[in-house]
Formats: C-alpha cells, sequence, structure tokens
C-alpha cells in the first residue's frame, strides 16, 4: 500500500519533501521508480529496500544522508539509477554499491566527499555515468576505473573538486 504521505502513481512512489527522517517501512513492492529527495534522511541501515526486487530509479538527492550501512541496497540489483546528491558524504566505501550490477548512472555531486575507496565501483559493469563533481576530491583512484570492467562508461565528472592534477596522471 502506499504510505499516507507519499504519492503512488502506476509503478512510482514519490515522497518528495515529506519530513522524512527515514524511508517509509511498507513501500510497494512493484515500485520501479522511488523518490525521497528532499527529506531529512541522515543514513541507510541495511536492506532498507529488500521488498521493492524491481526498483530501477532511486532519488534520495538533498537529504542530510552521512552513512550507508552495509548492504544498504540489498535485493535491489535492478537499480539503473542511483542519486545521492546534495548530501552530507565524506567518503564513498566499497561496500555502499555492491551488488548492483545493473546500474547505469550514478549521481554524488555536491556532497563533502573527500576519500574515494579504490575499489568502490568494482562490479558496476553496467555504469554510464558518473557524477563527482561539487565535492572535496584531492585525489581520484583512476586505476581503479581502468583495472576493472567498465565498457560502457561515458562520463566522470569530476570537476570543481580540489584535484591539482589529472587522475590519469598518478
Amino acid at each position: 500500500t502506499c504510505p499516507p504521505m507519499c504519492l503512488c502513481i502506476s509503478d512510482t512512489v514519490s515522497c518528495s519533501a515529506s519530513g522524512l527522517a527515514r524511508p517509509p517501512r511498507s513501500l510497494p513492492f512493484f515500485s520501479v521508480t522511488l523518490d525521497l529527495s528532499y527529506n531529512h534522511l541522515s543514513w541507510l541501515g541495511s536492506d532498507g529496500f529488500s521488498m521493492m526486487p524491481r526498483l530501477e530509479n532511486l532519488w534520495m538527492a538533498r537529504n542530510q544522508i552521512q552513512t550507508l550501512r552495509h548492504g544498504a541496497f540489498g535485493n535491489i540489483s535492478g537499480l539503473r539509477l542511483l542519486d545521492l546528491s546534495s548530501n552530507q558524504l565524506h567518503v564513498v566505501e566499497q561496500h555502499y554499491f555492491q551488488g548492483l550490477w545493473r546500474l547505469e548512472e550514478l549521481r554524488l555531486f555536491n556532497n563533502k566527499i573527500t576519500q574515494l575507496e579504490a575499489s568502490m565501483l568494482s562490479g558496476l559493469s553496467s555504469l554510464k555515468k558518473v557524477y563527482f563533481s561539487l565535492n572535496q576530491i584531492t585525489h581520484f583512484p583512476f586505476f581503479s576505473i581502468k583495472d576493472h570492467s567498465h565498457p560502457f562508461l561515458a562520463m566522470l565528472d569530476l570537476s570543481s573538486n580540489r584535484m591539482t592534477r589529472p587522475p590519469w596522471e598518478d
């Protein structure tokens, strides 16, 4: 059923700007798109979306997310777009996106990211676009995308960071 603070139309659930401190517990399992943008989410626990196996688009922009627990995106391996832009993330750890092998677009711009784990994008073989702009990144582990299989990667946005030289020179 549709949570009272959300709007559900067809396979889309919009809980945008609903004042949520955490994702609603019961969401329609058949949902393809979930919008949790403009809320007050500060962390995501394990398996928070495990009852939504058809989820392809997850928007969580403009929250205060600082922490993603191991398995936060468990059981949603069909996810194609993940928008975590304009949050409070400082570090991008490898386990954040583990199992999201169908992910095509990852938006992490306008956070407070200073550190990227070298293997953070491993296993994301369908990636086409990754946005890391408007952060505080001083070093990007370029070898991590060169050494792993990202045959479809067409856009890697690292603009407006604190890098003093191109990442492929490291």
